[in-house]
């Protein structure tokens, strides 16, 4: 870890899926964009605007090393909701004009983030594409030739997230890109009609994600999920094609000409620069992070098998086993015959920060599932639903936070 890496608070937190701290390197990477000689428009032609856009081109450069893809393909955005929907919308769109699609379909899969799901329902109800959810595996991860099969003449898009935020499950994303285009060559789709897209909000900056070995047509980033503030993200739009001519993506935003014309909108520098900062550190402290990460939640896994085996209470493990099929520093797991929701509830204030991440109650006491878990099939098991909870690190964590944010739960399960 960084000798400037910010130390832990007293809470123990656990819950870097939700967010990341703003780690101090990329903090100080912005402050000089807010003072008097950084705060310039980077589309003015003046000396202040000129500063501004070469930070900007910088963090361009910086955010295209990290994910292995050329600058000018990077599209900044306010957040992955944003990126999800662009690379949504747009695709749609693309498809009615240039490849004349009256109601273009799309393929996602049933664990994606409510960002493309609910996206995809909306755009439905308006009349704008029809989709179709893939199914997922036990492990909650994507199965290239499942979803392959979903393809008709009229897909336009398929998305699929590379990492679960639920229980860390990787997708292998390159095979199903490989397998959805040997899918349209089949089914002699118009060259280029189909698009590959894949939400890598969770995996940036925890496991490699390289744009070029991917083989998608677009992907997303989402800064706060490795160090940078909220607000700032990025849609990788791949090729010229794509940006330039009638079959370009169609933009989410209109009005300016920023990002290449592919988002309207003044770039918000400041956390444009945080961005790129805490890509540089990503592309710095990858190996690093990932066997941390690892080692420290092997540990937190022990020491909760531990206490569960003490108390005679049954644990299931979400998500894959070996290593290089999941996220690093995410362990998700169901204490059966417990109820995570209160229990993190009563440790929330001053005990540990986590994540429930998979139930929720109802005011009538039904179990209503987190939609992931039901799609790896445990819709009927209320024990799996109530008693899962999700424990994530980060650069930050220390081991010695981990193991006391642990104990913190295992003694409100001897308490409760």
């Amino acid at each position: 870890m960084a000798a400037s890496a910010v130390a832990p608070v007293a809470v123990p937190y656990l819950d870097c899926n939700g967010t990341t701290p703003v780690y101090d390197e990329v903090r100080a990477a912005m402050l000089p964009c807010l003072d008097a000689s950084g705060f310039g428009n980077p589309s003015s032609g003046h000396v202040y605007g000129a500063n501004a856009k070469r930070k900007v081109d910088n963090a361009r450069s910086q955010v295209a090393s990290l994910l292995e893809c050329d600058a000018n393909d990077v599209v900044f955005t306010s957040c992955g909701t944003e990126a999800d929907t662009h690379a949504i919308w747009g695709a749609a769109f693309r498809a009615k004009g240039a490849f004349h699609v009256d109601v273009p379909h799309v393929v996602a899969t049933t664990a994606e983030h409510p960002a493309v799901i609910e996206t995809l329902k909306m755009y439905e109800q308006l009349g704008i594409l029809k989709y179709t959810l893939a199914p997922v595996t036990s492990e909650g991860n994507a199965d290239p030739a499942t979803v392959a099969e979903c393809i008709t003449t009229s897909t336009c898009l398929v998305t699929c997230m590379h990492a679960n935020n639920e229980v860390g499950a990787l997708t292998d994303i390159a095979a199903v890109s490989q397998a959805c285009r040997q899918r349209a060559e089949e089914m002699k789709l118009p060259e280029g009609q189909l698009l590959i897209h894949t939400d890598a909000a969770q995996s940036v900056g925890k496991v490699p994600v390289s744009v070029k070995a991917m083989g998608v047509d677009m992907l997303t980033v989402v800064g706060h999920k490795f160090g940078a503030p909220k607000g700032i993200a990025a849609l990788v739009v791949v090729g010229d094609e794509l940006h330039e001519g009638p079959k370009r993506l169609v933009p989410l935003l209109s009005g300016g000409s920023q990002e290449r014309g592919a988002r309207a909108g003044t770039e918000n520098v400041p956390y444009i620069v945080g961005l790129g900062e805490a890509a540089c550190i990503a592309t710095e402290e990858l190996d690093d992070y990932m066997n941390r990460t690892e080692r420290i939640r092997s540990i937190m896994l022990a020491d909760l098998q531990a206490a569960c085996s003490s108390r005679g209470i049954d644990m299931i493990v979400h998500g894959p086993s070996p290593s290089d099929r999941r996220l690093p520093n995410t362990l998700s797991v169901a204490l059966l015959g417990v109820d995570a929701k209160p229990m993190l509830s009563a440790v929330g204030a001053d005990g540990v920060a986590a994540s429930g991440g998979a139930a929720c109650h109802s005011g009538t006491g039904s179990v209503s599932g987190s939609h992931v878990l039901v799609a790896m099939g445990h819709g009927g098991a209320n024990d799996v639903l109530r008693g899962t909870m999700r424990l994530s690190v980060g650069r930050l964590t220390t081991e010695d936070e981990a193991r006391r944010g642990v104990q913190v739960l295992v003694d409100q399960l001897a308490s409760s």
